[in-house]
């Protein structure tokens, strides 16, 4: 905890450093943070959070009243923590970085890496030669070294906008029960927009019943009554989750060096990753070795997280047997124009979408990381894979790794 504690607040005051030295106009702000619950049951949370803060040194406070539109129960306020828009951040920071020398390459996907004098990365464009690799790639694109597939999972969460209207609660908030949601506001153009974000879960397993989008809608029209109740942004995000919740960063091998696991909690973690793994190949020392040491990706797990192991990898068991034994039989009849199924339609596992056109595009309905079946994600219109997190659009393009491969496709025969 104490590391994950340290490495987050460099992170945060790397970020800020940035801001300041290079005049990068993200909308960054010092605010409060607020951990809150509406349960009486859940207090004791509160309070575990308090002590844990306490213990590690962090400056908080508890309070009985927030912003919020609604009552809570309790709250640990953090001040003087931020907010900033990311995408402004990142191509700021990437401009800074072409004017230093440096060359960035797009759509340029890595199929693999192979050792040589020096390590040869393959994309889909052509080679390039490097003593030195990292993998910052969310999922890494290699399984080996690290066996990835076998301490990863990845997790959705969503995000809806809307006018703020006579909202302002002024900080950022997150609850400590379940579903877990979080709460901002973000100025754009002079209007106050609600930022509600939550209701995660494993890739591949939406609830076909209400998407994280119609639980954020309806946490919206129920608690933020004086907010435009029809949000005029939706957007989802995905990242990996380690056995223990703590990323792994660091060397896998002798020059390749990963950084993945940030739980959804990216903005400092990423910069703490850089600034870690910088220290591990220049040799400095910005954040301390025995810090870095806890966020290897070669450690020991602890108990709690072989149960995690045994826990991931029985579901993806699960998913790969079960999900292959319960594909239901149907026909190319039965997808409607705009929609999506996985079905078994002539004795084939088929990942079938209907265009609104009336056109049907059928492919093999099997994962082509590690060969899962896939399920139809019918609130993103894609089809996932609940063993690895890979997605594919209707046209069978990968959305997200691990998959490197775009799904085979299938003549289609209505």
């Amino acid at each position: 905890a104490f590391a994950y504690a340290a490495a987050n607040s460099a992170g945060l005051q790397m970020v800020a450093s940035f801001v300041g030295e290079y005049d990068i106009g993200c909308d960054f702000e010092r605010v409060a943070s607020f951990v809150y619950t509406r349960r009486e049951d859940e207090k004791k949370h509160i309070e575990t959070e308090m002590r844990a803060c306490e213990k590690l040194g962090i400056k908080c406070r508890v309070v009985t009243k927030t912003r919020l539109p609604f009552a809570v129960q309790g709250a640990i306020a953090m001040d003087d923590q931020a907010q900033f828009h990311p995408l402004k951040y990142l191509y700021a920071l990437a401009d800074i970085f072409i004017k230093s020398g440096g060359s960035i390459h797009e759509r340029s996907k890595v199929l693999g890496i192979i050792k040589k004098k020096a390590y040869v990365v393959k994309t889909q464009n052509g080679s390039l030669t490097a003593d030195t690799v990292v993998l910052a790639t969310n999922y890494p694109p290699v399984d080996f070294p690290g066996l990835f597939f076998l301490r990863l999972h990845q997790e959705r969460s969503y995000i809806i906008g809307t006018d703020a209207g006579e909202v302002d609660v002024s900080g950022m908030y997150i609850n400590a029960e379940e579903p877990v949601n979080s709460i901002r506001m973000h100025d754009t153009k002079g209007a106050k927009q609600l930022l509600l974000g939550g209701y995660g879960h494993k890739t591949g397993k939406e609830d076909d019943a209400k998407s994280g989008y119609s639980s954020l809608e309806g946490f919206l029209r129920t608690d933020f009554a004086q907010a435009n109740a029809c949000p005029g942004y939706h957007w989802s995000a995905q990242d990996c989750v380690t056995l223990d919740g703590m990323p792994y960063v660091g060397a896998v091998a002798d020059g390749v060096y990963v950084a993945t696991g940030y739980a959804k909690w990216g903005m400092t973690n990423s910069a703490a990753a850089a600034m870690m793994i910088a220290d591990s190949i220049t040799g400095s020392n910005v954040i301390d070795s025995g810090v870095r040491e806890q966020f290897s990706p070669k450690r020991i797990s602890p108990a709690a997280s072989a149960k995690n192991f045994l826990v991931q990898g029985a579901d993806t068991f699960k998913a790969y047997t079960a999900g292959n034994i319960f594909i239901q039989p149907g026909e190319y009849a039965d997808v409607a124009p705009g929609k999506g199924a996985v079905l078994r339609i002539g004795g084939k596992a088929q990942a079938v979408y209907r265009d609104k056109e009336g056109g049907v595009h059928a492919y093999k309905a099997h994962c082509t990381h590690m060969g899962c079946p896939l399920e139809y994600n019918e609130a993103e219109n894609s089809f996932d894979c609940p063993c690895h997190g890979s997605r594919f659009s209707m046209d069978g393009e990968v959305i997200e790794g691990p998959a490197k491969q775009p799904l085979e496709k299938i003549k289609a025969n209505e």
